[in-house]
């Protein structure tokens, strides 16, 4: 695979680690641009433009972080403050029903 210029969806699926179904889906919103050959047309995928794709899919997120504040590098670690602590609903939930 490292040296096909044209990747099937499987390995656009499997070098992005998504399925089958979302890299059609890519396909279909033009996110990704691929071609349909032969009789059955199958698509296949340059790998020059599935490069382009997760460059643009780089600076799409970046721009995104950038928007909400929130700044480069975000996204390669989660913010305490995004995950609930769901150990005080616990505890209240528990403490509540001890009252009882």
């Amino acid at each position: 695979m490292a040296n096909d210029r044209f990747l099937t969806l499987a390995d656009v699926a499997d070098v992005l680690n998504v399925s089958l179904d979302q890299v059609t889906a890519l396909l279909h919103n033009g996110d990704l641009k691929g071609i349909q050959i032969g009789g059955r047309r199958q698509w296949r995928v340059e790998r020059s433009k599935l490069e382009e794709y997760i460059e643009q899919a780089y600076a799409k997120t970046e721009a995104q972080l950038a928007s909400s504040g929130r700044g480069a590098g975000a996204a390669d670690t989660q913010d305490a403050n995004d995950v609930p602590d769901t150990r005080d609903a616990r505890s209240a939930a528990g403490a509540k029903s001890a009252r009882r």
